[in-house]
């Protein structure tokens, strides 16, 4: 093996995979790496990006309820790690990477028809932990029956986890709507993996 079996080869005519492997020169020592370790030192790149709902989502009261609304047309830079990161939120309202890494969730959400002094919340869950981690929480006080409300963290994921956005409300026994929000995954450079 010597650069002659390099040199003259096909080019590779789309972004490597995550396991395709790459032969390096270690101090005279021919060695061989996952593609997967330089794609985690790349910059960061959004992966899911949503600013639409298709329809108006109603929450019941005291219940956690998932975000089954995004209308699946995020966009997705595919410059990186083309056919390797999900782009699509499934109809349960999970979005699963398919790849190992960090991801920062920012998210936002419009509550409806919610009256003052009111406890609201948005949480995360993330499968590869098997919690919900509240990224935003406040009371309405007064100023009317529309609140919106936004967050962000930095959870884990493994080839196979998922994550959810999920809301909560406390207005008493009725149901209430979200009628609106902005949604990013970006997955983040780091030297190791989760």
């Amino acid at each position: 093996f010597d650069i002659t079996s390099i040199t003259g080869q096909t080019d590779l005519a789309a972004v490597p995979d995550k396991t395709d492997e790459i032969v390096i020169n270690d101090g005279g020592t021919l060695k061989r790496i996952d593609y997967n370790f330089f794609a985690n030192h790349n910059s960061p790149f959004v992966v899911y990006r949503d600013s639409a709902f298709s329809s108006s989502q109603s929450i019941s009261a005291n219940t956690t309820t998932t975000v089954t609304a995004w209308d699946n047309n995020g966009s997705v830079n595919t410059s990186q790690q083309s056919g390797t990161v999900s782009s699509t939120i499934s109809s349960n309202g999970r979005f699963t990477p398919n790849m190992k890494g960090y991801y920062l969730i920012c998210c936002g959400v419009h509550f409806d028809n919610v009256e003052n002094g009111i406890d609201v919340q948005t949480k995360v869950y993330s499968s590869h932990d098997d919690d919900s981690y509240i990224i935003s929480r406040h009371n309405t006080g007064g100023g009317g029956s529309s609140h919106g409300e936004a967050g962000a963290i930095i959870l884990t994921a493994n080839d196979t986890s998922y994550f959810t956005i999920q809301v909560r409300h406390g207005d008493g026994a009725g149901s209430r709507s979200i009628t609106s929000g902005n949604l990013a995954i970006i997955r983040l450079p780091t030297k190791d993996l989760p």
